[in-house]
């Protein structure tokens, strides 16, 4: 039997913990990722206000035609609260830009 230098042993034990350690940390991301999601890349388009919608609204487009079949509705504020806005996106899948058919927002300072 052929005795290895001591040098070799600690550098291919070295690599081979690297390895091992590395592939934990790649599972433990690719755990953390499935556990917790992925974030999506920004959709909205246009800024109204505080409302980041995915379309600019068209002239004479109403809340009531937004919130008419599927939609979100937020509120949001901004300078301290002194500007409110609502803000609503239509469409059958709301989880991108892709599925929203409209955008409509007002916003007034009280």
């Amino acid at each position: 039997m052929v005795e290895e230098p001591t040098a070799v042993r600690g550098f291919a034990s070295n690599i081979r913990r690297r390895g091992l350690l590395g592939s934990i940390g790649a599972a433990g991301l690719t755990a953390a990722s499935l556990i917790f999601g992925q974030a999506d890349a920004a959709n909205a388009t246009i800024s109204k206000g505080c409302c980041n919608l995915c379309y600019n609204p068209a002239s004479g487009y109403t809340l009531a035609k937004c919130q008419h079949g599927t939609h979100y509705t937020w509120y949001c504020t901004v300078n301290s609260g002194g500007l409110h806005c609502t803000c609503c996106e239509h469409g059958t899948n709301l989880d991108s830009c892709s599925g929203v058919t409209a955008s409509w927002y007002t916003c007034k300072y009280n």
